[in-house]
């Protein structure tokens, strides 16, 4: 438990040979807290940050009709600079755990791979990246479809919106590898917590297929009020972590699907991701069970006591708050983006950040936190 340092994972496979011709990719879920992978004794990449997904092209390495040695270190030393940080000299004091490990955070750092490592194939022209925006008119329903490509292909494509009841197609013109394309959806179901339908959505090109669950509604704040599908909402629900005493953080599946339905046994229809962001299989059953999210990087208890140390955790930051809205932005049950959870120590995170302060961290702090919502609103309005 008491371990920091690194930690390697060592792997081998074959490739099958149908995948020649095309991109291969090695995708990891989660490496607490530095993932560096190998393939075949070459180095293909480093991602800093846990709980959220990278990807490393390793077509190059392939060794086609051999067996393939595919290795993960992963080092889990508790920095300073490092988000979550870790033997930051605070009022806080020593560690925070019973471990007294020298975190700043009151939860276990458990390091290593959480979540499924995963190898995979994709066309040499493929479907990089979808945005999907919904909006309500009525009992009519609109959605947005972005689409982009890998490469600035000029070609055409086919979009199906479907679910039992309804089945809307449409031809995609892609234009130097973009493409923007609109449904109107009649008498449609909006997502809610109380009815959370779901579309499918198919892109096909004529090398790729990609399909997206997308639920239809808005969110809004007015009069103080939270407003879905312009119908106030309340959310009432849990700040959870998403370890188990018998597996750490490694993702538990059918304690997942047992944690949702005791939440609504309780009466809940919403939970924050404290203090980190939750596997995409929580995402994709909140979608499914009609939660309502609270999405959290994992910029928890940070300090602010210089402006160089500031800078590099805000660096690190930003990154995580990319890498979450890339990897959640479609999620309909994600209603908000929060970028941090009880910055400052203790004795400062009471006093009036709006007035005038002798601890110089607290109007760097407010800089640095200003920094971080406008880069969320920046890279998606249509969330609080």
């Amino acid at each position: 438990f008491n371990y920091l340092s690194l930690a390697w994972y060592v792997t081998r496979t074959f490739v099958p040979n149908g995948w020649q011709g095309e991109r291969i990719y090695l995708r990891v879920g989660s490496a607490c807290y530095l993932g560096t992978v190998y393939v075949n004794g070459t180095k293909v990449g480093s991602h800093e940050g846990g709980h959220l997904p990278f990807a490393f092209e390793i077509t190059e390495q392939i060794k086609w009709g051999e067996e393939n040695v595919i290795a993960i270190s992963v080092e889990n030393e508790l920095k300073p600079t490092r988000v979550p940080s870790g033997n930051v000299a605070s009022p806080l004091g020593g560690g925070m755990l019973s471990s007294n490990l020298p975190t700043t955070f009151d939860f276990f750092p458990f390091a290593g791979l959480h979540r499924p490592v995963v190898l995979y194939s994709v066309p040499q022209t493929h479907i990089e990246d979808i945005t999907v925006k919904t909006d309500i008119a009525g009992s009519t329903g609109t959605v947005h479809v972005d689409v982009k490509l890998n490469r600035p292909a000029t070609i055409k494509g086919r979009a199906l919106l479907s679910d039992a009841a309804t089945t809307l197609d449409a031809e995609v013109d892609f234009s130097d590898g973009v493409a923007q394309l609109t449904f109107q959806v009649a008498n449609a179901r909006f997502w809610s917590d109380t009815d959370p339908h779901l579309y499918t959505l198919t892109i096909k090109t004529d090398e790729d297929l990609y399909t997206l669950p997308v639920g239809i509604r808005t969110v809004a704040v007015e009069g103080g009020q939270i407003l879905l599908n312009g119908k106030p909402v309340k959310l009432n629900g849990f700040g959870r972590h998403e370890d188990f005493i018998a597996s750490g953080k490694g993702l538990n599946l059918p304690l997942m699907v047992k944690d949702y339905a005791l939440m609504r046994w309780t009466g809940a229809n919403s939970y924050r991701t404290s203090h980190y962001p939750y596997s995409e299989e929580e995402m994709q059953l909140a979608d499914r069970e009609g939660f309502l999210i609270i999405d959290e990087i994992p910029a928890v208890s940070l300090q602010f006591e210089s402006d160089e140390m500031a800078d590099a955790r805000l660096k690190v930051c930003l990154q995580q708050l990319d890498e979450l809205i890339v990897r959640d932005k479609n999620h309909p049950s994600v209603l908000m983006w929060c970028v941090a959870n009880e910055p400052l120590p203790a004795s400062l995170r009471i006093q009036d950040l709006s007035a005038k302060s002798e601890d110089e961290s607290i109007p760097r702090g407010r800089t640095f936190l200003e920094t971080l919502l406008r880069r969320a609103r920046e890279l998606d309005a249509t969330r609080l």
